[in-house]
C-alpha cells in the first residue's frame, strides 16, 4: 500500500513506465521474495550443520 501512495507522490520523476505499472510492481515484489528467501536460507545451511546435541552440551 505504501508503494501505490509513495508512486503518487513521485509520478513526477518516474520516466518510461507509469505510477501504476503492474509489471514493475510485480517485479519488485519477486525481487525482495528472492533476496528474502537467499538471506534466511543461507543462516538456515549453516545452522543445519552443527549437531542440537553439541549446541545443548555447550550450555
Amino acid at each position: 500500500m505504501g508503494a501505490f501512495w509513495a508512486s503518487r507522490l513521485l509520478s513526477q520523476f518516474l520516466y518510461g513506465i507509469e505510477a501504476w505499472d503492474l509489471a514493475t510492481y510485480l517485479a519488485m515484489a519477486a525481487a525482495l521474495l528472492g533476496l528474502s528467501a537467499i538471506a534466511s536460507y543461507l543462516p538456515a545451511q549453516q545452522a543445519g550443520r552443527v549437531s542440537p546435541t553439541e549446541v545443548l552440551m555447550e550450555d
